[in-house]
């Protein structure tokens, strides 16, 4: 099998992962099982992605595409729907948009939303997003992955020390470890209820 390159689109999509109830992993599936809903579909209450991620790298899409799809494919009781929802934006700026078009009820809303922190010159960076999510009312887990180094982030956002204590940025990871970053996402996406 010959290596190629992920194709990932710029744009956003929804991936469902269904999950089914047999000690099967969903590593063999094709990409036929993952749904790309269309830029211009609107997303209704019942179809509420379960995190939203901005990230402009095609390739940290594909990780976090096969991370979800490892994770929900490990046999776990404690998941009770038939499927589980993510959906990933180029910028912080189109996460935002959709974000505002989501029709939250009770329960029915992100649990984790990760923003990468540098998405391109003229664009959101990720604490600005994350901050302009606390203003529109999001209480749920953020998540900040960058390759810039702390003391960087903190010459320009003077106050990080502070948004990381308060939790209006619950986790500010490094994207040369994916382990740690996987640990982390799993241990603020709690898959009870879902």
């Amino acid at each position: 099998m010959s290596e190629t390159t992920p194709s990932v689109s710029p744009e956003s999509h929804t991936h469902r992962i269904p999950i089914f109830q047999m000690n099967a992993s969903l590593l063999g599936l094709s990409d036929s099982s993952i749904d790309n809903t269309s830029k211009d579909q609107e997303i209704t209450k019942n179809e509420c992605p379960h995190v939203l991620i901005a990230d402009d790298d095609p390739f940290q899409q594909f990780f976090y595409s096969q991370f979800f799809e490892k994770l929900i494919g490990l046999d776990n009781p404690t998941i009770s729907k038939s499927d589980f929802q993510f959906k990933m934006f180029a910028s912080g700026e189109d996460l935002l948009e959709k974000y505002q078009k989501l029709n939250f009820t009770e329960g029915n809303c992100p649990l984790l939303i990760i923003t990468d922190y540098d998405m391109g010159e003229n664009k959101l960076n990720g604490v600005e997003t994350a901050l302009l999510l606390r203003r529109q009312g999001y209480e749920g887990a953020i998540i900040i992955r960058t390759s810039e180094k702390r003391q960087d982030l903190e010459k320009t956002h003077s106050d990080l020390e502070s948004l990381l204590s308060t939790k209006k940025i619950n986790c500010l990871l490094d994207k040369n470890y994916n382990t740690k970053t996987k640990e982390v996402i799993k241990s603020f996406l709690t898959l009870e209820g879902l």
